[in-house]
């Protein structure tokens, strides 16, 4: 009896004693597959064929002190295996925390289980405790039953040798070719910059960059910062995952170019992070590299392994100077001028000028005819939409004036209004009102009030350029299709007797058409309001007679100009009279006449007509009048007795 007790307790006592040496690294392979080497991957672990030159699969098991205890650290990765008591067959997962599982053969086999020893007890001989399991996509948590055979695992010991880490100075790196090591190591998507700006006394050129990172390693060229020699740099940014344990975040600079990082500041961690440089003075112009790292191993060293991402950030490094200097020029020749307030030079295609520091500045673009301007652009960004843009010198600014043709490439040489669409995702329409020189007309205000006899098809399939149209899409003939609008504030005086159409033939689908006639009877009416509507002109042709464009369409009066009211009322119809096809109305233009409408000698608009105009409304005696030869008339042409 004694004996079989003595043995019971050896072998009690050689469980127990089973231990990895924390010196050592270690391979992990789900027993008797070869392409089952567990290897940190992300934020989890996955398995797959050893690759042992890579650290992610190299693994030390550290003792805690309690019998068959360990922590799991991945050595590329410097993170721990975090616990397996989760949700049964969840992914187990990385992170910094320290977690103690129990390494096993549990009941003598000559493989190992790993548990997480926060279950209450370890249990091997039922399913109740939950361990690391090789699952279908990674290793999840599973119970740790003896027997099944992707909870246990065979852990071998391995020759890794661990490399150096750098301290930031490559002395196997040749100098002055601007060639950069890109540190080794794992993305971790949990931590990451969301938002980088270089700006300070000492740049020139400012950086604004939101990075949307998906690897261990960002190179951004898109648009470089520019430094001075000399002058502080401030990089500041947002950080998610700021949290996490052990994160250090360093900012590293190589301002003279010869592919070693000089400088590195370390930020305090939070949300978001400020860090200082300072460009030498005695540097010469040419290429740099400021370099953020975001590493929760805690390694700060510009070129060391990494567990995180980094960030590199080409750079321009010019001679010092004090003033900021502001150019202004336009995208395309002929097509508009430039100038910036206060210096005394005509208005051109392009233009500098030299400023003190934090100087508020003002340039201004005009467009000339036949073109419109979109706004002011700074590197790639839009900066305003106005022609007339303020902005304080906190650096160089190069601003491009960006014109582009107006629609249909309509050049007027007369005084204009028009009327143009930007419909949203639904049957909505925003109706812009500018003028010939593509200025908003102040105190004109111009709606869709209604439309009949069509629906708007391609609003919802966005197949007609750009949404900056109204598309009526039905296409049985003879079917009138009505859009009107309410114009309201046209000055008195404004006499109409052109206006102009820029239309388009298009399909079923709300594509442009690109062959076939399509006839259209078209025509233009005016009025006070949509009950009392007048003939402006009309017209019959093939809609489609410049096939996949637009086509400028213009509308006469026959009986010469006519005196707009307030509202007035634009109907424009439509009706195709041979081919089934839809349409699509780009630009409504009303021409201001150069004379008066014969023989009126005045225009009457009482303040109780203004007011009842205003709520839509027309009484008999509020009418807007036109006094025509002595007599009066309302604008719709009926006769005042």
């Amino acid at each position: 009896m004694k004996k079989i007790f003595l043995i019971i307790a050896m072998l009690v006592v050689a469980i127990a004693s089973q231990a990895f040496d924390a010196d050592k690294y270690y391979v992990i392979n789900r027993n008797g597959e070869s392409g089952s080497y567990m290897y940190a991957s992300g934020s989890g672990i996955s398995t797959g064929s050893l690759n042992k030159t890579n650290a992610n699969y190299i693994w030390q098991l550290i003792p805690t002190g309690t019998a068959n205890g360990y922590y799991i650290r991945n050595v590329g990765t410097g993170q721990y295996v975090q616990t397996s008591n989760i949700t049964l067959s969840s992914a187990i997962s990385m992170g910094a925390s320290q977690v103690e599982y129990i390494i096993s053969t549990g009941a003598g086999t000559s493989t190992y289980f790993m548990a997480s020893n926060d279950q209450g007890g370890i249990v091997y001989n039922t399913d109740q405790t939950l361990g690391l399991n090789k699952g279908a996509y990674g290793v999840v948590a599973y119970y740790i039953k003896t027997g099944r055979g992707n909870s246990y695992w065979t852990i071998t010991e391995t020759d890794y040798t661990p490399a150096e880490p750098s301290t930031g100075e490559d002395e196997d790196m040749c100098l002055n070719v601007h060639a950069y090591r890109m540190p080794c190591g794992t993305y971790m998507n949990t931590t990451k910059m969301t938002r980088i700006d270089i700006t300070g006394e000492g740049v020139l050129g400012e950086l604004h960059y939101t990075p949307v990172t998906s690897r261990l390693w960002t190179l951004y060229t898109n648009e470089r910062a520019t430094v001075m020699a000399g002058g502080k740099v401030i990089v500041t940014g947002n950080l998610t995952g700021y949290s996490t344990t052990g994160l250090v975040v360093a900012v590293c600079a190589d301002f003279d170019g010869d592919g070693q990082f000089e400088q590195t500041a370390t930020p305090a961690i939070g949300a978001d992070i400020t860090a200082e440089l300072t460009v030498p003075a005695d540097v010469k112009p040419g290429m740099g590299r400021i370099r953020i790292r975001v590493d929760q191993n805690g390694n700060t060293s510009a070129n060391g392994d990494i567990a995180g991402t980094l960030y590199d950030l080409p750079i321009y490094v010019e001679k010092a100077k004090t003033e900021r200097t502001v150019t202004v020029l336009v995208n395309g020749s002929g097509r508009g001028t430039v100038s910036i307030k206060g210096v005394e030079a005509d208005a051109g295609e392009r233009m500098t000028a030299n400023f003190e520091l934090g100087t508020t500045v003002t340039v201004v673009a005009n467009n000339v005819k036949g073109y419109k301007f979109t706004g002011w652009k700074q590197g790639n960004t839009i900066v305003s939409t106005e022609k007339s843009y303020t902005c304080t010198l906190s650096e160089d600014k190069t601003l491009v004036a960006m014109f582009t043709p107006k629609p249909g490439g309509a050049e007027f040489d007369d005084e204009y209004i028009m009327l143009t669409f930007l419909r949203g995702s639904s049957q909505n329409v925003t109706v812009y009102v500018t003028d010939q020189d593509d200025n908003d007309v102040e105190g004109v205000v111009a709606n869709v009030i209604s439309t009949t006899g069509t629906k708007f098809k391609s609003w919802y399939n966005y197949d007609v350029a750009d949404k900056t149209d109204l598309t009526p899409t039905s296409t049985s003939l003879t079917t009138v299709r009505k859009i009107r609008f309410d114009i309201t504030g046209i000055p008195a005086d404004y006499y109409i007797e052109t206006i102009h159409s820029q239309m388009a033939a298009l399909s079923t689908t709300g594509a442009f058409l690109t062959s076939g006639s399509n006839q259209f009877r078209m025509a233009v009416f005016t009025g006070p309001d949509d009950t009392n509507l007048t003939q402006f002109a009309k017209l019959e042709d093939d809609l489609n007679k410049n096939p996949g464009q637009k086509t400028m369409w213009q509308f006469t009066n026959p009986n010469g100009p006519i005196a707009p009211t307030d509202p007035m009322c634009l109907e424009i119809q439509l009706v195709n009279t041979v081919n089934t096809c839809a349409s699509a109305i780009y630009s409504v233009i009303l021409h201001k006449s150069e004379n008066q409408p014969t023989g009126i000698n005045d225009i009457i608009i009482s303040d109780q007509a203004k007011s009842a105009n205003a709520n839509g409304k027309y009484l008999e005696d509020n009418r807007v009048i036109v006094i025509k030869d002595g007599e009066k008339f309302l604008t719709s042409g009926q006769r005042i007795r």
